[in-house]
Parts: structure tokens; sequence; C-alpha cells
């Protein structure tokens, strides 16, 4: 795998920002008003949030919402961090706003559950404590993001397949999800963000076919959905794309696109061929569906694992093939919303902001890869959600790049996920 030169990384951030933010940040001023569409852009920050937000706040989108994530603490992930790194965030901008994350496995809120402490509302609730604790109030732009319903909960199990680990079953997940908008006697209802889980579903999943029954299933508990209504204000589906599925040499972004958004969408078109059968979940998806990428880390844990219980998408490709990836990625979920949205109706996106040293680079080297790939996406982001910005702008064509030309020499096209654009 070929390394850029600290020297050259630095002649590619330079042209990137100078080239791309040229009076960016004025129109994210005086462009707000001009607006046709507005986006909400979450991120799940594991580290290095502070180097996303600052290259956001650098090369705001005009017409964008962020919201950032703040990892609870490493050693107890019941914890919140201080406020003032909440704050932090804030205070970039009328623009910016902070999640607390609710962190359920490892040491999280499932070990409060049980070890006795109270039930899972009790767990929402407690939560909400800690984060009034941390004036981080609804009526300040604040809120909550759970990280995560995963394949438990898809398939309602108390118990995970292993038998070592309890579940997040469907009921303890209601339960959770109202104690969190609830809050305790007197606080004010926060709708938060609930994160769909990569588990079992990498797009290099061996058996797609019997995750699609599956999620049927899921979609057809329509006392599930009923119960999440005006709680969660969006449901983030984590759709981690792998780049070993997507840069095929030779290939066109329009072929590469229609794979991507085969993959990026199967859950929503799912529910759009379920018709009557899934009516609450449809009404909910309708409201709430925001495709969560892989685009914001740099470089993410693989998605390799054969048990496909963890890691994103296999992202493991050079500096640049990873910004012409961003650029692909957001291209293709402001495609498809373009063509299943009114012009004026707003836009949402996630990503993943997981940056990860698996290489072995020099520090100084990493570092200065993590800021470009933060600045690329400021950059990609501002252009697509501007006031004229359109899918075709995420390519960042004026910079003298065509940043939508990704390849990678082993790549090949998967087609399994075209299943979901049927019911049957």
């Amino acid at each position: 795998m070929r390394r850029l030169s600290l020297a050259l990384l630095l002649t590619l951030s330079l042209a990137l920002v100078v080239a791309a933010t040229a009076g960016a940040h004025h129109a994210s001023i005086d462009g707000a008003a001009a607006c046709t569409k507005r986006v909400n852009v979450v991120f799940w920050t594991a580290n290095r949030h502070r180097a996303l937000a600052d290259a956001l706040a650098a090369n705001p989108a005009a017409c964008a919402d962020y919201y950032i994530s703040i990892p609870a603490l490493e050693g107890d992930r019941k914890l919140l961090r201080a406020g003032s790194v909440f704050r932090e965030v804030r205070d970039l901008g009328p623009q910016f706003h902070s999640l607390a994350e609710v962190t359920l496995g490892l040491t999280g809120w499932a070990q409060w559950v049980e070890a006795g402490n109270g039930s899972w509302y009790d767990a929402g609730v407690e939560f909400r404590r800690r984060m009034a604790e941390r004036n981080l109030q609804p009526e300040l732009g604040h809120t909550w993001l759970v990280n995560e319903f995963d394949h438990t909960t898809r398939l309602d199990l108390a118990v995970r397949p292993t038998g070592t680990t309890p579940g997040y079953p469907r009921t303890a997940m209601r339960d959770l999800i109202r104690g969190l908008y609830e809050g305790a006697p007197g606080m004010s209802p926060a709708p938060g963000i609930v994160e769909i889980g990569i588990a079992q579903s990498h797009q290099n999943l061996p058996d797609v076919p019997a995750y699609k029954e599956q999620m049927k299933a899921w979609l057809q508990d329509g006392d599930f959905w009923d119960a999440m209504d005006g709680k969660i204000g969006w449901l983030a589906h984590e759709v981690y794309a792998d780049t070993r599925y997507h840069g095929v040499p030779g290939s066109r972004l329009e072929e590469r696109r229609r794979h991507l958004v085969d993959y990026q969408e199967h859950l929503l078109e799912l529910v759009k061929a379920g018709g009557r059968r899934v009516l609450p979940a449809r009404a909910f998806f309708k409201e709430t569906f925001m495709p969560f990428t892989n685009g914001g880390g740099y470089v993410a844990p693989g998605g390799d694992a054969q048990d496909f219980e963890s890691g994103h998408g296999n992202t493991d490709v050079p500096l640049d093939q990873m910004m012409k990836f961003v650029s692909e990625q957001v291209n293709a979920v402001e495609y498809y919303w373009e063509r299943h949205l009114r012009d004026d109706a707003t836009r949402t996106i996630g990503f993943s902001w997981q940056p990860s040293n698996r290489r072995g680079l020099p520090l100084a080297q990493f570092n200065a890869e993590v800021d470009i790939q933060a600045a690329h996406l400021a950059a990609v982001l501002a252009a697509t959600y501007g006031p004229d910005g359109s899918s075709k702008s995420a390519c960042l064509r004026e910079t003298g790049t065509d940043w939508c030309t990704m390849q990678r020499p082993d790549a090949a096209f998967t087609d399994e996920w075209e299943l979901f654009s049927a019911w049957d």
C-alpha cells in the first residue's frame, strides 16, 4: 500500500481547502436565507471529534445543521465527559449541536441493568439526569444518540446466539427509548437519535436473503414502530459500504452509484415495498430515516471479520481514494434524495468518524491525513448543501480534480442488495 509524503499531504490539503472553501464561509452566513433545501448531518465519533468539528466549522455548509456525538468515557461507558467538551461543539455556532452517546454494550447501560440498578426505562431516565448535570438540555439543542439497536433487536433476542451475553430485545429497547424521551419528572421531552447497527448486515454478508427475511419480520412488528413514533427524531441506519464492492476498475460513476444506492437505501426500499403489511413502520421511516455512511472515518476498522458482528466496511485504501469514496457516498445519498423528495424537503445524512491508524503510519503523517480527510468531508458537504448545491457538487470538480473517480484494483460489484426493491 503506497504512502504519501507529509509534504505532499500538506500540499494536497492546502489545494483542497483553498479551492473548495473560497467564499464558502461567506456563503454559509449570507446564503442561508437562499437555501431551497436543508440537511441535517449527524456524526457518530469514536475519537478525534475536535478535528472533525473544527474542519466543519472552517467550511460549513450554508444549508446544514451538524450534530456531533461525544463518546462516553473509555473506562466506563455510562459516564459522560465534562460539560465543557459538549460546549466546545455548541460554541462553534448556531449550526452546531452536541449529542450525548448512549452506549449499550461493553461497560455501558446493559451492564447497569444487568447489575440490578434498575429497568431499561430507569436507565433512560438516569441517562437524562446525567445529561442535565452537564447542562445538556433539549431547549439548548442538545440530545442523545443510542449506539445501537443491533441484530439482537432485529431478531428480538434477550440473549445473544452465543448464549454468553444479554441481547437488546425490542421490549427492552422500547422502554429505554421511552425513558430517554421522557426523562425525570419536570424534564422536557427530548426526541433523540438511534442507530441500527451494522452487525450481521455488512455489504459482504454471505446470506443476504436470510437477512432480508429477518428485516421483514421486524418491520411487521407494528407495536414496536408505533412505540418509537415521536420519540426518535432520526433512525440512522448504519450502511458502511465496502470499497472492495465499489471501486471497480474501469467502471462509470453511474454503475458505482447504482450499486451503492442498492446497499445504502436497502432498508428504506424494503419498507416501501412492504405496503400495507408495514404501515406503522412505513409512516415512521418516512419521517425519520437517515442513511449512515462510513465516509467519515480513515482508516476505519475493517468489516473483515467472518462473524460480521463488528467493524465497518473495508476502507483500507490510499488517502486519495478514500477521499473519492467519501465524495461518491455523499453523491449517492443526495442523488437518491433528489429522486424521492421534493426539492425543498429537508435531507438527512450521517457518518461514522472513527480514524484508526491500522497501517502504522508515523503519527505526524497519520494526523495530517486525518485533517485532510476532515477538510475534504467538510468541503463535500459545503458544496452539496450550499444554496446551489446538488448531488453533482459532491464531486468537487471545480477544484481541478474529479473526486468521483474512485478505483480499487481488486474490487468487484455485488448485486445481492437489489433483492430489497421487492417484498417477496
